[in-house]
């Protein structure tokens, strides 16, 4: 596989994972890259940088076209060939500094769904799902538990499910109307991806839970790391998810529960990528021993570490700085 990180101040790097030299260095930003992603072909990187308040970036399933979303609530949709700005999707953003905003997009690529906490305390936060082709918004999805910072769509494109603090809703994504069936945690959440083609959400937490929560029956299955957990992301297939506190990987069988196989980190796990073709998972980490950062990349189903990347300090650069990591396939 090849690997994108994060490298330095205005930089990505692409690595073939079984060497331990970048192949490959690209400059662009003047300030950090605050995400980076594989185009399905493979043979191309976005990247979003935070010289130009981007916060994020995601790509079209047909990978003709990428959504940024920036500090002023903004999403834009780029043609990938010509850099030409498609659609302005404007969300009234928010007044302050800690506001999170997120963008995903439909697996049909007609749809994009954006979250920004509004001004109006009084109304909480909001998702909104717009219709790409005429920028129109579709339609409006408000709460009042707090700003949304996490937000994802299911495979099946039926439900939208946002996060506010320690509580994940879901939304029909045709009518707009919020389930009342939630998932409630005891700590913060931390992150929420979707398993069994969108039958079921994954949530996780600080307070060191998993819940794994069944659309269709309601039925909840919780999990118990002991330690706080980082975040969660979907193994390709569905029927596997992996979560990752600061030191450990972890990939679980949704269906049962049960671990499937644990990877250790070689520092503090910031972020974790696996593989469209789900054979190998990336994490990208900071503090590693005699380096400020790296990515270890693991085969997934041998558990085998394949290498670990490690990330030359550079003169003047800071003391930390956002990771991002990436998994692609096939050479440029």
């Amino acid at each position: 596989p090849q690997v994108a990180a994060r490298g330095g101040a205005g930089e990505a790097e692409l690595w073939p994972a079984d060497t331990d030299r970048p192949m490959l260095t690209f400059r662009g930003h003047t300030g950090t890259v605050s995400d980076i992603k594989f185009l399905p072909s493979g043979d191309r990187l976005v990247t979003a940088g935070a010289d130009g308040k981007v916060f994020e970036v995601q790509v079209f399933p047909q990978g003709d076209r990428v959504v940024s979303i920036g500090a002023d609530g903004v999403a834009i949709v780029w043609n990938v060939t010509s850099g030409e700005a498609l659609q302005r999707l404007e969300q009234r953003a928010p007044a302050g500094e800690d506001v999170y905003h997120r963008v995903r997009v439909f697996p049909d690529g007609g749809r994009v769904v954006t979250a920004v906490q509004v001004r109006d305390s009084r109304v909480g936060s909001m998702a909104v799902v717009w219709d790409v082709a005429t920028g129109r918004a579709l339609r409006s999805l408000t709460q009042r538990l707090g700003p949304i910072r996490f937000l994802e769509v299911s495979p099946d494109a039926a439900t939208v499910v946002t996060v506010a603090r320690r509580t994940a809703s879901m939304w029909d994504a045709a009518s707009g109307e919020v389930s009342d069936q939630h998932m409630d945690h005891a700590g913060l959440i931390t992150g929420v991806a979707f398993a069994e083609g969108g039958a079921k959400v994954v949530t996780c937490s600080i307070d060191g839970t998993v819940v794994i929560f069944d659309i269709l029956t309601g039925a909840r299955k919780h999990v118990w790391m002991g330690e706080p957990i980082i975040g969660v992301a979907p193994v390709p297939g569905g029927d596997r998810i992996v979560t990752y506190t600061s030191r450990t990987v972890v990939m679980w069988n949704v269906a049962t529960g049960d671990p499937l196989g644990m990877f250790l980190g070689a520092g503090d796990i910031e972020r974790v990528a696996v593989s469209a073709d789900a054979s190998f998972i990336a994490a990208c980490s900071s503090h590693m021993p005699e380096h400020r950062q790296g990515t270890t990349v693991w085969e997934l189903a041998t558990g085998r570490r394949l290498q670990v990347l490690r990330e030359e300090d550079e003169e003047g650069s800071p003391a930390w700085r956002p990771c991002s990591v990436a998994l692609g396939s096939g050479r440029p």
